[in-house]
């Protein structure tokens, strides 16, 4: 996605019509309501405290990754060239928009049509790179498309998953490009272009010595 000058209005570009869709999906397609799709006030604590329990566990792994595996520093890194610096709002606005969109659509209308390991599956190939070395990223979506559909399924209604993934969302991305208000953007590397990261990608895989390549990015 192409990041135009503000990321919440990139976020509403691309978000938006998938949430649109996904409610007419699930009134006209399933015949629901798409409000009791959304959460039921009767479980509603016990739903937020799901999303709260899985997004905890996520977190804790996604730290102890970035600290311990090449392939997670990897992606930390792009994200942060990709993105930029990004202030509280924007981050929030992000986060936000991206899980209610992707939860409604993923498991509200499409996993009651074709089941949860299809749309697990689904979800996981709208997460992935431009090059082989993203892998991990469409795997970890693939993963969390499975859990945030037992969420769904388990207890019949998004709150816990939206609550998972908004969180999950919300402080992976913070913790790799929050800026401070009194921060200078340059402090952050300038976003690369998107061929810029291809050709990198490619000289990668052509690379006769893929370990010492690796070595030499971190």
């Amino acid at each position: 996605m192409i990041v135009p000058k503000g990321i919440t209005l990139a976020a509403l570009v691309a978000y938006l019509p998938l949430t649109l869709v996904a409610t007419a999906w699930i009134r006209f397609g399933l015949d629901r309501r798409p409000v009791e799709v959304l959460l039921s006030t009767d479980t509603l604590l016990r739903d937020l405290l799901y999303g709260f329990g899985v997004a905890s566990a996520t977190l804790a792994f996604s730290v102890v990754a970035s600290r311990t595996f090449q392939w997670a520093k990897f992606l930390e890194r792009e994200f942060r060239s990709f993105l930029g610096p990004l202030t509280l709002r924007e981050l929030v606005g992000l986060a936000a928009l991206s899980s209610l969109a992707e939860e409604a659509f993923f498991r509200g209308a499409l996993q009651p049509t074709i089941g949860l390991v299809p749309s697990a599956i689904l979800f996981g190939l709208a997460h992935v790179g431009p090059w082989p070395r993203f892998l991990p990223w469409t795997l970890f979506a693939t993963t969390m498309g499975l859990v945030l559909g037992w969420l769904f399924q388990t207890t019949g209604n998004l709150a816990a998953a939206f609550t998972a993934h908004f969180l999950i969302n919300l402080i992976n991305l913070g913790r790799i490009v929050i800026r401070p208000p009194d921060s200078p953007a340059e402090s952050f590397p300038p976003r690369r272009p998107h061929r810029e990261a291809v050709e990198e990608g490619l000289d990668e895989l052509s690379s006769p010595h893929p370990q010492e390549t690796h070595e030499r990015d971190w």
